[in-house]
């Protein structure tokens, strides 16, 4: 079990990115921790590298980092798989501890990049970490590909205007990056000159998208395009209709056919349904 330990500021910071990684999604959606969610799990695999045993280290810290932080974004599986049937709930831990597995191995692998090519974590951790973000996107039905923290700036539509540039992905790396910049700046915070050097380009780079962002949507032409209709019947999860496929399209036929009738859109759009 010694091999599973932490210390105290292990578990702080990884409790704080964890948290702070919570607040950049919804229900909160909040800006300012998309920038700085990550700087603890830099600073964790800084820490680890001087561990007479780092390998060990980082693959513990990630194991917990990931199983805490994929725990918070995903407390919405066990409310929801509960209210269907108590027996799904390990489902919802079995897809934690997967999610845990992967953060494990892109600790390991980047402390062992690090020491293997003296390469910084500044171009190491961004690459890796937005990298686990594609796998974590396309593993089959335990896919989530809207964890990417790109994602998490969706709410602030002028910050994310550059995706028409980079795409998702490179938004997500841009931000890994500050983070990474952001974490060095901390552990190097005593040398003023380094400091300027880290925190100039997060600073020049946020200046940036916005500008970029206020420009591109300016130039973007709104205009009406019709009339929507948005179907969404009301079925509990405890019914059993919302087991029965039929029953749900026809709910669902009915509904469309009435607002077709007293509002005769252009588009109706149906839900995500089982």
């Amino acid at each position: 079990m010694n091999a599973f330990a932490l210390s105290r500021a292990d578990w702080l910071l990884i409790v704080l990115g964890a948290a702070l990684t919570s607040l950049a999604y919804p229900p909160f959606h909040l800006v300012f921790p998309s920038f700085v969610c990550l700087v603890p799990a830099v600073i964790l695999i800084a820490r680890g590298h001087d561990d007479g045993f780092p390998l060990r280290r980082h693959l513990v810290q990630g194991l917990f980092f990931g199983i805490t932080l994929y725990g918070l974004l995903l407390y919405w599986m066990a409310f929801a798989l509960w209210r269907i049937t108590p027996a799904m709930v390990p489902a919802y831990l079995a897809s934690v501890l997967v999610l845990g597995a992967f953060t494990s191995c892109t600790f390991a692998l980047v402390g062992w990049i690090r020491r293997a090519t003296g390469l910084s974590l500044l171009v190491v951790f961004p690459v890796l970490w937005t990298a686990a973000g594609w796998v974590v996107g396309h593993q089959g039905d335990l896919s989530f590909p809207w964890l990417g923290l790109g994602t998490s700036l969706t709410g602030y539509p002028t910050l994310v205007q550059i995706a028409d540039l980079i795409g998702a992905r490179g938004v997500t790396l841009a931000l890994v990056a500050a983070n990474a910049a952001l974490a060095m700046a901390w552990l190097e915070r005593r040398s003023r000159r380094t400091l300027a050097w880290r925190l100039t380009p997060v600073a020049l780079g946020i200046v940036a998208a916005v500008i970029y962002g206020v420009i591109r949507e300016r130039q973007l032409p709104v205009r009406s395009t019709g009339l929507v209709a948005l179907i969404q019947p009301n079925i509990p999860v405890e019914a059993r209709e919302s087991w029965r496929p039929d029953s749900i399209v026809s709910v669902m036929m009915t509904l469309s056919a009435q607002a077709i009738h007293e509002d005769d859109p252009q588009l109706v759009v149906l839900p995500e349904a089982a």
